[in-house]
């Protein structure tokens, strides 16, 4: 996996977030499933907060979309802020949940039952140091704990999104999330039970204010807000009317939010839609706000529509705005279609399709779409010629109020993420990054903000397009 690739989920969060924090929106109304597959030992952890838990959280989403181990890792506080749910102005109390975080401490502990000398244990920060300055946190995360967060041996996904106002409600979703492929838990002694919850107390001797006071409102927020349903049992110990023993219950929910549910291809689909297609910042938060309609299938569907559109010629003005009406309108192409394009279909329809014209069919799939991903390439190309002859036609001032144009746009946040590079200084990448140049020439194409720049010369349009700047 490439780091390009395994970063769309923290760039799709980072876009998200220039969208809807403006509005002081929580990550929580975000309309696309941002999370991470979490290894399954650190459900483990137990005498922290509700805050501190989403903070850890949020730390170690970040460190999952990097492949290498790093030293440290630096974001935006404010988007960690945004990542954890976190809206309080208080510095001294996130500071606070920084320090709870640096104590909690995961054990690791294996003995060998045939030699009682080998008895190994380990115990590891689940955050290292930590430092805030100029609008940044920076931290670190333990090597071994790393490794265990980039590739887990076993592990479920965990959804950012869901955020529970019960520490209780947390704590119980989080240990159950990875049993939801068993069906539920085991049966767990009351006691255990009590240590899992922190309810050690004198108040939670009685079983009973355990099941009214935690249980059935952690559960009752659970079914309601997560994606998988939770119901409760309890077995009475031997000869007796008292309660020993519970176990749960757990199914996914298909009608839940989406945590078990696939992450959403809009990340996958990110490059295509911006290179091939060339959405524009608008287009694609179109998008976003209409995910629970415009579902993964759907968006496929439109773009299959459009190439197999482009391919026969009917594409004659612009290619986003035919794939938005496409996937607006639910239009879909046929694999006869496909095949009638290429040739090799009856047109006569007399004769039932046999197992060997499905095979003809198939094949003429295959080839249609190595046609169309050329042609594809192709189109990406010429976008990205014309709009940098477009760019390069602007004089000295005219290019930086471009680029200034440019750098508040969502590509180019990205851009900026990706490379590494601060958005004020994407110029320098003009010359020989293709993401910038592929974005920067769909950008002066397309429109956007139009500063009052003077061009070296008139250079009018031959192709009907209205090119950016010269509209």
């Amino acid at each position: 996996m490439t780091n390009a690739r395994q970063s769309d989920a923290h760039q799709l969060a980072l876009a998200l977030f220039e969208d809807f924090a403006p509005l002081s929106k929580s990550i929580a109304d975000a309309p696309a499933e941002i999370g991470f597959s979490r290894n399954n030992i650190f459900v483990e952890i137990e005498d922290l907060s509700l805050a501190t838990r989403r903070a850890l959280d949020a730390a170690y989403f970040i460190v999952s979309q990097k492949e290498a181990v790093c030293k440290t890792y630096e974001v935006d506080l404010n988007f960690f802020q945004w990542l954890m749910a976190y809206s309080s102005s208080n510095r001294k109390h996130f500071r606070a949940l920084m320090v709870e975080a640096q104590k909690a401490v995961i054990q690791v502990q294996d003995t060998d039952p045939d030699d009682d000398q080998d008895d190994r244990w380990g115990a590891v920060q689940m955050l290292g140091a930590v430092k805030i300055y100029k609008g940044k946190i920076v931290f670190e995360v333990h090597d071994s704990l790393q490794r265990a967060i980039k590739n887990p041996v076993s592990s479920h996904f965990l959804s950012l999104r869901l955020i529970f106002s019960s520490l209780h409600a947390k704590i119980l979703h989080d240990r159950l999330l990875p049993v939801v492929t068993e069906g539920g838990t085991p049966w767990i002694p009351i006691q255990e039970l009590r240590r899992w919850l922190s309810c050690t107390t004198k108040t939670y001797d009685e079983f009973k204010y355990i099941k009214r006071d935690v249980l059935e409102p952690a559960i009752k927020q659970i079914n309601s807000l997560s994606s998988i349903a939770v119901s409760l049992d309890t077995r009475n110990l031997p000869g007796t009317k008292k309660i020993g023993e519970v176990r749960f219950r757990v199914k996914a929910d298909q009608h839940g939010t989406a945590s078990m549910a696939p992450m959403l291809v809009l990340k996958e689909l990110y490059d295509i839609l911006n290179d091939e297609i060339g959405l524009s910042t608008a287009q694609f938060s179109e998008i976003i706000s209409n995910r629970e309609a415009w579902t993964d299938a759907r968006i496929r569907q439109a773009l299959e529509y459009t190439r197999f559109s482009f391919r026969r010629g009917k594409v004659n003005r612009s290619v986003s705005g035919f794939f938005m009406r496409a996937l607006k309108d639910g239009y879909n192409v046929g694999s006869a279609d496909l095949a009638l394009l290429e040739g090799g279909a009856n047109p006569s329809g007399v004769e039932p399709c046999a197992a060997a014209e499905v095979g003809a069919v198939k094949n003429t799939f295959e080839v249609h779409l190595a046609r169309q991903e050329a042609a594809e390439a192709r189109r990406v190309e010429d976008v990205t010629q014309r709009g940098m002859d477009l760019f390069q036609a602007l004089d000295t001032q005219g290019q930086q109020q471009a680029l200034q144009a440019f750098s508040q746009t969502s590509p180019a946040k990205v851009i900026a993420t990706r490379t590494k590079t601060e958005v004020q200084a994407l110029g320098t990448l003009v010359e020989d990054n293709l993401w910038m140049r592929r974005a920067l020439g769909s950008f002066m194409l397309e429109g956007g903000e139009k500063p009052s720049v003077k061009r070296r010369a008139a250079r009018p349009a031959t192709d009907g397009t209205a090119p950016y700047l010269a509209r």
